[in-house]
């Protein structure tokens, strides 16, 4: 099945492709460089840290993921 033949619940549960993926994994401090985004609002988490939250209204782009510098995903060029 493709992927954008699948409803948008169905894409959210399979691809996680936005900034929640980053924040599951441990890694956000929160420097808030996805925060361009309409999707993304900024709240408290119970340490007090402040930490991105999307919306259901995300249509999983992947932009907030490849502005974000924490990615371990992230690949950086390389100077030849």
């Amino acid at each position: 099945m493709l992927y954008f033949s699948r409803t948008k619940a169905q894409r959210k549960g399979v691809f996680m492709d936005n900034i929640m993926r980053i924040v599951q994994t441990g890694v956000c401090t929160g420097c808030q460089a996805c925060a361009f985004c309409e999707h993304i609002s900024f709240v408290e988490n119970a340490l007090g840290f402040c930490v991105p939250m999307v919306d259901d209204q995300c249509t999983h782009c992947g932009q907030c993921v490849a502005a974000c510098i924490y990615d371990p995903n992230r690949q950086e060029d390389e100077d030849e």
